[in-house]
């Protein structure tokens, strides 16, 4: 392994705590299915069908992860929900599921030329990925998931990967985004961290014995390919592969402020110039500047936290002792609380249970990364797992939609736009070379979604002006005009100044939800178009 690959300590600590602490003596929600859940989550892939144990096990999961973790944190009563108020996310992720695994069957497959062992063993892997997404909480992450997935995959195919590679690809997309709804994420660090999480739960999953037989037979009973190709995945899952956007405006700034307090002002803008330096090397054709060795000592000195937390059996049996409650069977209570149940226990008991839970500190069981870890670069890669890196960091980026960002913000929806733009355009900036042509094809289909979302918004028909216009012009112009025709108020009319939040203003829902439509539409035909032929993107205009 290279310099900053993941360490496998890190690794192995939030494996356990995925698996809900058992390993350590400890009580967490695991986020992972019991088996014959998992059986039922496979028929589902294949029928669409649902069965009620499925349903009920997804609803149980995604109850005991809110509930553990409202148990840990915040200052108001503690009241837990009970699984059946999870029904409609439930059905949601299911719904998404289901429209992912009919993409991938209606053209995917055959376009990237899977075997039917390969799609079974992604088939296997999203079984087991897939719900601890869920459990984390992120409303889009399992279309998400698979847009970076599919991408991915082309990706490695248009890099000149191997066909195992491909599939490598693939993997790594399906798995390379475990983050925690930001109302669970308490340390606010996981944003920073999933990668390291990614590796965890990707070297979970293989660790399974029918997981992994399935994979050394892919490589005809050889081992050492079945190896290599885990030891790939769980390097290329370490990299850096954000936005520059989410890495300089949400991340880098955590290390560089504790940098900056620690040891002044100089080191820290170093540290920030190196960082800057790393992020833009591909896209200059260079290799990526070494962080100089006093910058690494620095940086060795700091740690982030995962977000994954668990209780100690004695920090438990201690808070309920302190907090004045008896049971016969403390970790069946454990188990009632994260089910939804309060029973007999009062809120004022809670308050000190929770109490105790805050004031000692071997109570909580946590998992800390070193910051040092969250520098991989994908240059830096195992050889193994590089093609599967480069797909990983040019995917993931070009995937920041605008209603994502669109939604982050309580300006004015034109300043929201703006700044989507600058984050998009920094995104296409920094892809390595090889994937410029793509990046900007996709920009432009990208920016075109914007204009259909003002023209449904507005009935401007500007999208359709453009087509018109635009049928002889260049790439870059296309990019640069659509930019323009997007960020006048004049395209979105009365829309153009609405702001607030989105949950407590109706025009900025309208926006949001007439941005994420648009985009939808077009990553479809976008879909369509890269698999029909090259040409077809050359002057890619969304039908509308």
């Amino acid at each position: 392994m290279t310099q900053f690959s993941p360490d496998r300590g890190e690794i192995l600590g939030i494996q356990t705590g995925l698996k809900g602490w058992v390993d350590v003596q400890g009580l967490g929600p695991s986020y992972f299915l019991s088996p014959a859940a998992e059986q039922d989550l496979r028929t589902f892939l294949s029928t669409g069908t649902a069965s009620s144990l499925l349903l009920d096990a997804l609803s149980a999961g995604r109850a005991r992860v809110v509930n553990f973790f409202g148990m840990l944190s915040g200052d108001a009563d503690f009241n837990p929900a009970p699984a059946s108020s999870f029904a409609a996310d439930t059905a949601l992720f299911l719904k998404q599921l289901g429209e992912q695994a009919r993409i991938w069957k209606s053209g995917s497959f055959k376009s990237l030329d899977f075997s039917n062992r390969e799609v079974e063993l992604l088939a296997a892997i999203s079984v087991k990925s897939s719900p601890c997404l869920f459990f984390m909480g992120f409303v889009d992450a399992i279309p998400h998931s698979s847009q970076v997935a599919r991408l991915c995959a082309t990706m490695a195919h248009t890099l000149n990967g191997r066909h195992s590679e491909v599939f490598q690809a693939a993997v790594v997309g399906k798995l390379h985004d475990p983050k925690f709804e930001a109302r669970i994420d308490v340390a606010k660090q996981n944003l920073a961290t999933h990668p390291i999480n990614a590796v965890a739960l990707a070297n979970a999953i293989f660790e399974d014995r029918a997981v992994l037989n399935a994979l050394v037979d892919y490589f005809h009973g050889n081992q050492q390919q079945a190896g290599d190709f885990v030891e790939g995945v769980l390097d290329a899952l370490g990299v850096n592969n954000d936005s520059w956007f989410v890495q300089m405006v949400f991340i880098f700034p955590q290390f560089v402020k504790r940098i900056g307090e620690k040891y002044g002002a100089p080191v820290a803008d170093g540290f920030k110039a190196v960082m800057e330096g790393r992020l833009e090397s591909a896209s200059k054709g260079t290799a990526p500047p070494s962080l100089p060795p006093h910058l690494h000592g620095c940086l060795a000195q700091e740690f982030l936290d995962s977000g994954l937390r668990g209780i100690s059996q004695h920090g438990w049996q201690l808070a309920l002792s302190e907090s004045g409650i008896v049971h016969t069977d403390p970790i069946a209570l454990f188990q009632q609380l994260v089910n939804g149940s309060l029973g007999e226990v009062t809120q004022a008991q809670i308050t000190k249970l929770r109490a105790s839970l805050r004031t000692n500190a071997n109570s909580v069981l946590k998992v800390q990364i070193s910051a040092t870890r969250m520098l991989h670069h994908h240059q830096e890669v195992v050889p193994s797992g590089r093609i599967a890196a480069a797909a990983l960091v040019i995917a993931d980026p070009m995937m920041l939609s605008p209603h994502k960002v669109a939604a982050v913000y309580s300006t004015p929806i034109m300043d929201r736009l703006r700044s989507y733009c600058q984050s998009f355009d920094d995104n296409v900036r920094l892809l390595p070379g090889c994937a410029s042509t793509i990046g900007r094809q996709w920009q432009r289909a990208v920016y075109a979604s914007m204009l259909w979302a003002s023209d449904c918004l507005t009935g401007g028909g500007q999208l359709a002006v453009f087509a018109a216009s635009h049928g002889t012009t260049t790439l870059q112009k296309d990019i640069d005009d659509l930019r323009a025709f997007v960020l006048t108020e004049q395209a979105w009319g009365a829309w153009a100044k609405a702001s607030g939040a989105a949950a407590v203003n109706a025009e900025v829902q309208q926006v949001l939800q007439a941005l994420e439509t648009a985009y939808v539409a077009v990553v479809n035909q976008y879909r369509e178009a890269a698999y029909g032929s090259a040409q077809n993107l050359e002057k890619f205009i969304p039908r509308l």
